[in-house]
């Protein structure tokens, strides 16, 4: 599967947008509607860079960006994605959003949902990449 195959598949899951970036903050791959730019891949990936608390500090204090919408953080952790995996997710009017890391990348899905839906969409990609070492 390429990686553009994984963002496709985030659709088919329920994601109307989705990407794959790197634990550098490389952008991996992404949905056609372009739904993470360079400069939000390395802001999310450094989220990722520390504990769940230093995650926690980070998103809460300002939210984050995905495809040029902000949104606020409701929850970030890394206990309750099925993964175990930090885990943030955020909420911007009717949309939800979740970034999960796996073990060398970040998978941000973004939904028509609720935030717990978006995190199942996305958890369902973690779990294929951290099996296969991603």
């Amino acid at each position: 599967m390429s990686w553009t195959d994984y963002t496709t598949s985030l659709q088919a899951y329920g994601c109307t947008k989705g990407a794959l970036v790197g634990l550098d903050g490389s952008l991996w791959a992404t949905t056609p509607d372009d739904c993470l730019a360079a400069d939000e891949a390395v802001a999310l990936a450094a989220f990722f860079g520390g504990d769940e608390q230093a995650l926690k500090d980070k998103v809460f204090a300002g939210g984050f960006k995905i495809g040029g919408e902000k949104y606020i953080a409701v929850n970030g952790c890394g206990a309750q994605a099925e993964s175990g995996s930090l885990t943030v997710l955020g909420k911007k009017g009717p949309l939800s959003c979740a970034a999960v890391k796996s073990v060398q990348c970040i998978v941000v899905g973004v939904a028509e949902a609720d935030p717990a839906a978006a995190l199942g969409h996305v958890n369902v990609h973690v779990t294929q990449l951290a099996g296969a070492g991603y």
